[in-house]
């Protein structure tokens, strides 16, 4: 995101409140999920645009791409999921085309996460497949059978 686009973003007036220039939902939504990926908790308009407008180490674009994946819980997976299946690129480029790339980047870590979490699935349905199944020999002595419980 280059520096006219995050001012683009924050000329936009909290949606709560009103204003001349209200964020789109579509906007507070894929901004919503990229907190969630990164780990944060921000959920309102001023939360969000700091997190959008942040230097340095903390800036956006750092936190994006030390994003590590695999360790994203599946409960923030969900969420994001449900946060985003309102929109969709139409609605995006159509309500707040800046957005556009954030909410490709929501998608795609998302997707992938799904895909890891099948190709694990099947990696522990594999192991357990490799476990050996104890055999149940028949006891046939004289003493056993005296002892063998009758079906009612």
């Amino acid at each position: 995101m280059n520096h006219m686009q995050m001012q683009d973003l924050i000329d936009y007036s909290d949606p709560d409140e009103g204003g001349e220039n209200p964020a789109p939902d579509s906007l507070m939504r894929v901004l919503q999920a990229i907190a969630k990926l990164l780990g944060g908790e921000e959920e309102c308009w001023m939360e969000l645009q700091a997190m959008v407008t942040r230097m340095g180490e903390g800036s956006l674009k750092r936190r994006a791409m030390s994003c590590e994946i695999e360790i994203i819980p599946p409960q923030i997976i969900t969420e994001v999921s449900t946060l985003l299946k309102e929109i969709d690129d139409i609605t995006i480029q159509e309500e707040c085309p800046i957005a556009l790339p954030m909410y490709k980047w929501c998608q795609s870590i998302v997707e992938e996460r799904f895909i890891m979490n099948e190709e694990q699935h099947l990696v522990n349905q594999e192991k357990l497949a490799a476990i050996p199944v104890p055999q149940i020999r028949a006891i046939s002595s004289p003493r056993a059978r005296r002892h063998r419980i009758q079906p009612i």
